[in-house]
Formats: structure tokens, C-alpha cells, sequence
């Protein structure tokens, strides 16, 4: 008989998506910094709780 995997907060599923959103925001970091090597503003931002234009 196999072990199953642990259910909840520690399980596959939950690390596959984990992983999957920290890969998008990895792309969404290096996509702005390469726009603003030229010259690209990538439009309105959060800072400190603030919409910055």
C-alpha cells in the first residue's frame, strides 16, 4: 500500500500553486525591470498602501 500524500496547507497542490504564482511574479518583476532599461514605464504602482501615477 502507497502513503498518500499529506492533505492541507503542506500538500503538492498547494506547493504546485505556491510555485506556479511565485514563477509568475518572478516574470512580472524581470519583464518591468527589463521595460525600464528602456526607457518604459510599466504604469501605476503601489507604494506603501499608495497609488503612485
Amino acid at each position: 500500500m502507497t502513503p498518500r500524500p499529506p492533505d492541507g496547507p503542506y500538500s503538492q497542490a498547494a506547493y504546485d500553486r505556491w510555485e506556479r504564482a511565485e514563477n509568475r511574479l518572478r516574470r512580472e518583476r524581470r519583464r518591468a525591470l527589463w521595460l525600464a532599461l528602456h526607457g518604459i514605464d510599466m504604469g501605476p504602482r503601489v507604494i506603501h498602501g499608495v497609488v503612485v501615477w
